[in-house]
């Protein structure tokens, strides 16, 4: 056992039963890595509680079941978060423990927890929770009122600019890393890659990369024709048969980033008009099986059925509906579908 005092940003390696002491001055990021697979317990107290400090667990490098993270005196300005975990979970009769599974270092799936340790008055299903569960690929720009942030950035309380609703704070962020391994095991969860300008000038910006059910927002006369809806949603995978999207690259994985509103919201992600996440009771008769399949593996959380936002931004369209949409347009004249946003 050690106590390893950290007074500046980086990586540190934690060996089993040490404490980790962070005392950054300004705050800081350190990222947490096992110095071998033996380590299942270690502490982390962040002590000085005036400044933010922010936390990130490279679960990919431990191997042991049931590994526990004790955490003392955070505040909520303070964060931490994960690569390589899934399968949260809050057990309504210990809200002071936040469990987990990962990828272990040998490829295999353990479990852990995070504890807190400050006398039980800790509540992680609490707004204020430090935890984020770190969709939309890494290194997205979010249109937000002070400028382009990426969506990996954002954090529950941030203000994002939305089509309906002008700025609106995000009730809650999911992030997911799925390996190489992962990717290649379910190849419904690979990452398309919506290619800029492909949607017109600008849409997108740059190319997006989204989970493959992630839609689009997408204004066109023959939506309107069809039914009765000028804006429509569109999921990416309903694209990839047209040149704008294409599959993405797995080697070295993906990281899922999605963002839920206290309504279903459009956002604009690289400059392309796109939903926020849509879960809840009355989404589910919105969402197609392949829909729920991919929600329910990456964030099975967001399935809550306490959590119901509405109804969905714009209509939704199934995939035979799509495809009669796309079989109006001239294929043999550019695309004439755009986003709803313009370049104003």
């Amino acid at each position: 056992m050690a106590t390893i005092n950290v007074t500046s940003d980086g990586s540190v390696a934690v060996g089993d039963n040490d404490i980790i002491n962070l005392n950054i001055a300004g705050g800081g990021d350190v990222t947490i890595t096992a110095a071998d697979s033996s380590v299942d317990f270690f502490k982390v107290k962040f002590l000085d509680d005036t400044e933010a400090d922010s936390i990130t667990v490279d679960l990919s490098t431990f191997a042991q079941d049931g590994l526990r993270i004790d955490i003392l005196q955070y505040d909520p300005s303070d964060s931490i978060g994960f690569i390589g975990g899934f399968d949260f979970y809050i057990d309504p009769a210990r809200t002071d423990r936040f469990q987990f599974s990962y990828i272990g270092s040998d490829g295999n799936t353990y479990t852990g927890f995070i504890q807190a340790q400050d006398g039980g008055e800790r509540d992680f299903t609490d707004p204020f929770q430090p935890i984020q569960i770190i969709c939309f690929g890494d290194g997205t720009l979010i249109d937000t009122p002070r400028g382009l942030v990426k969506v990996e950035d954002l954090r529950p309380g941030d203000m994002v600019n939305t089509r309906d609703s002008g700025p609106q704070p995000l009730r809650w962020v999911g992030r997911r890393v799925l390996t190489a391994q992962e990717l290649f095991a379910k190849p419904d969860l690979r990452p398309l890659v919506v290619q800029a300008d492909t949607l017109g000038a600008g849409l997108p910006e740059q190319d997006l990369t989204v989970s493959p059910n992630h839609r689009l927002l997408l204004e066109d006369w023959r939506a309107d024709m069809l039914f009765g809806e000028q804006e429509v949603l569109v999921a990416a995978r309903l694209l990839s048969g047209d040149v704008t999207c294409a599959p993405g690259p797995i080697r070295n994985g993906v990281a899922y980033n999605h963002i839920l509103f206290d309504q279903h919201e459009i956002v604009v992600a690289n400059g392309m008009p796109c939903e926020s996440l849509y879960p809840g009771p009355v989404a589910l008769n919105a969402l197609d099986d392949a829909a729920l399949s991919e929600i329910r593996a990456i964030f099975p959380e967001a399935l809550d059925e306490d959590i119901n936002i509405g109804s969905p931004a714009r209509r939704i369209l199934r995939g035979f509906e799509a495809a009669a949409l796309f079989s109006e347009s001239d294929p043999t004249a550019e695309r004439q579908f755009r986003g709803a946003y313009s370049a104003a």
